[in-house]
């Protein structure tokens, strides 16, 4: 793992021709570099803890995912110009999708490892989804008396979330769907109880 940072940079200019007549397209871009996108940086800054805090542990999760803009529509004319300064070392991807007829199908196979007190790793299958346009999953959490609330506020194309709420109450009933690039959303996975640890 590269976890040097640098001062040099590349400009470059990314092209993608040949999509003239096709509609509804649209393009999402993910991007990583180790200024940006670094846990270990910010790790660093915390003073390098062997044990960090739950609350530093939040915050180098949510630096870990790449930055992403868009959907955003790809030209009409059919040909997508970027021009890019990098950092080295960089990734940026772009993501092309066409519109499908169907929202995203159901998320299955919701599982749950425990990661510590007040901490679970929440996991599922997108085996079934139908669909690699997906701009986030939705992960909710309900303790049993109250209405299911999103728990990811930062949106996630990964088929996992560890949750480590303030208050330590990961126990009860989760339930996550796939959201397409469009705003459509999917069925909701099986409703399924985590009390390990409760």
């Amino acid at each position: 793992m590269d976890n040097r940072t640098s001062a040099s940079t590349n400009d470059v200019t990314v092209q993608l021709n040949g999509f003239s007549g096709q509609k509804g397209l649209v393009y999402v871009t993910y991007y990583l570099d180790n200024n940006a996108t670094s846990p270990y940086q910010l790790w660093e800054s915390f003073g390098s803890p062997d044990f960090p805090t739950a609350e530093q542990f939040r915050e180098l999760r949510r630096q870990e995912d790449a930055r992403v803009a868009g959907p955003l529509p790809f030209p009409s004319e059919g040909t997508l110009s970027l021009k890019v300064v990098l950092p080295v070392p960089s990734i940026l991807l772009v993501h092309v999708c066409a519109l499908a007829a169907a929202q995203p199908d159901q998320v299955n196979g919701l599982n749950f490892i425990a990661v510590t007190q007040g901490q679970v790793l929440i996991t599922w299958s997108d085996h079934c989804v139908n669909s690699k346009c997906i701009i986030t999953y939705e992960v909710e959490f309900s303790n049993g008396q109250n209405m299911f609330q999103r728990i990811n506020s930062q949106d996630t194309i990964f088929t996992s979330y560890v949750f480590s709420p303030e208050n330590l109450d990961v126990c009860g009933f989760y339930r996550v769907r796939a959201v397409d690039y469009w705003g459509r959303s999917g069925e909701y996975s099986q409703i399924k109880k985590y009390s390990e640890e409760c």
